[in-house]
């Protein structure tokens, strides 16, 4: 699997729209499309934006194209011991808390 695809499934898991990524990350919609359908390689200044948008994404794996995507959450993410993704986990969780209305 390849960079594109791999980029496309991890927006796909992180339910981001790929004209709002492609705004974040200030590249023409058209180029990330190409990109993520694997007809041209990613800019220099693409990758990093993306791993500025993405700071826990393992980029190694992300530009690897002998690796494959395993159905374990988590397995192309730095980081991601049990402790971390309890900790990610937890803060979510106060994020939300902080929206709910008060009584």
């Amino acid at each position: 699997m390849g960079f594109g695809k791999k980029l496309k499934l991890y927006l796909k898991e992180n339910r981001l729209k790929q004209l709002e990524f492609a705004k974040s990350i200030g590249v023409n919609p058209s180029q990330l499309n190409k990109v993520l359908n694997e007809e041209r390689y990613p800019s220099y200044e693409m990758l990093q934006n993306v791993a500025l948008y993405f700071p826990k994404l393992d980029l190694n794996w992300l530009l690897r194209a002998d690796t494959e995507v395993s159905e374990a959450p988590g397995d192309y993410v730095r980081g991601s011991t049990p402790r971390v993704l309890v900790d990610e986990i937890e803060e979510k969780i106060q994020l939300l808390k902080a929206t709910l209305p008060k009584e």
